[in-house]
């Protein structure tokens, strides 16, 4: 497994977290801290498809 795709998992889990905390602040009634983890956890996802992209393929995911 090589550097990239570590990173990818590494990011994939943060996105992961970022859901779990956003819906435990969304049980607490806390929409903003809602609103920041759900955007880290899509910013996350995002990075990670960057990184399994690869250069190659970066273009084509960012005109999607």
């Amino acid at each position: 497994m090589g550097r990239n795709e570590r990173m990818a998992e590494r990011l994939d889990r943060i996105a992961v977290q970022a859901e779990r905390d956003a819906a435990d602040a969304v049980m607490a009634h806390d929409d903003v801290v809602a609103r920041d983890m759900l955007e880290r956890a899509s910013s996350a996802r995002k990075a990670a498809s960057l990184l399994r992209a690869g250069p190659a393929g970066v273009r084509d995911l960012l005109a999607s």
